[in-house]
C-alpha cells in the first residue's frame, strides 16, 4: 500500500494532476492501518498532506515520525515545505538545514534552493540546484523539475544563454516532461520564437493528460 502510494503520487507530479492526491492519501492509510507505527507510511501523508495544501496536517504527520526516527531528513524537509508556504523561512531554514546535514541529496538541495532564491540569494540557489541535479533523483521527473527551476533561475538573473543551453539539453533528455516543456515554452516565448514557443505549449499541455494507475 506504501508502494501504491508512493506510484500514485509520484504520478500525480509527472502528469501535474492533484486529482490523485486523494487515492494516494487513501492507500497510506490503509496501511498505517495494517501497521500503526509505519513510519513511511506516515511521511507518505505528509506528502500528501503538503501538496494539497493541508500543511497543518503535513506537519502532524511529520513530527509523529520525528517522533520515532528523530534523525528522518525527509520528515525535516517536508516540515521546512510547510514552513516556506507559511512565509516563515527562518523555521524552514532550520529544518532545511537539518535534512542537508542528515541527508545531503536532490530533495534537500533543491529545497535550499528554491528557498535562497526566495531571500535573494540567486547566486547560491543556482549553485544548489546545480547540485541538485547532479546528485540526481529516483524518478526522471525529480531531475527534470530540477533542470526546469535552474533554467529559470539563470533566465530571471539575465543569463539567457545559459538557460537556452540548459534548455536543449533538457528537452534532449526530459522531452516528455510537463515542467521541462512549460518552461521551454516560457524560454522560447521570451527569444520571441513564437512558432517553437506554440508548439511547445502544446507539448506541454498534452503531457499533462491524466493517465490511470
Amino acid at each position: 500500500w506504501v508502494a501504491k502510494g508512493d506510484a500514485l503520487m509520484q504520478q500525480s507530479r509527472d502528469r501535474i494532476n492533484p486529482d490523485l492526491y486523494s487515492k494516494a492519501r487513501d492507500a497510506y492509510a490503509r496501511a498505517l492501518s495494517l501497521d500503526p507505527g509505519s513510519t513511511v507510511a506516515m511521511l507518505g501523508l505528509a506528502w500528501v498532506e503538503n501538496s494539497d495544501h493541508r500543511f497543518a496536517e503535513g506537519r502532524r504527520w511529520c513530527e509523529a515520525v520525528l517522533a520515532q526516527d528523530p534523525k528522518s531528513a525527509a520528515a525535516y524537509a517536508l516540515l521546512s515545505d510547510g514552513a516556506v508556504e507559511a512565509g516563515d523561512y527562518p523555521q524552514a531554514l532550520r529544518w532545511c538545514q537539518q535534512a542537508i546535514e542528515l541527508q545531503p541529496n536532490l530533495a534537500s538541495y533543491s529545497r535550499a534552493s528554491v528557498l535562497l532564491w526566495l531571500l535573494g540569494q540567486p547566486k547560491r540557489a543556482i549553485e544548489l540546484m546545480e547540485l541538485a541535479i547532479a546528485a540526481g533523483g529516483p524518478h526522471a521527473e525529480n531531475t527534470a523539475w530540477c533542470e526546469a527551476q535552474l533554467q529559470l533561475m539563470l533566465f530571471r538573473t539575465g543569463e539567457m544563454t545559459r538557460a537556452l543551453a540548459r534548455m536543449e539539453s533538457a528537452l534532449d533528455r526530459f522531452g516528455s516532461d510537463p515542467h521541462v516543456l512549460a518552461t521551454a515554452t516560457r524560454l522560447a516565448a521570451a527569444c520571441g520564437d513564437w512558432e517553437r514557443a506554440i508548439a511547445l505549449g502544446r507539448r506541454a499541455e498534452a503531457a499533462r493528460t491524466p493517465t490511470e494507475l
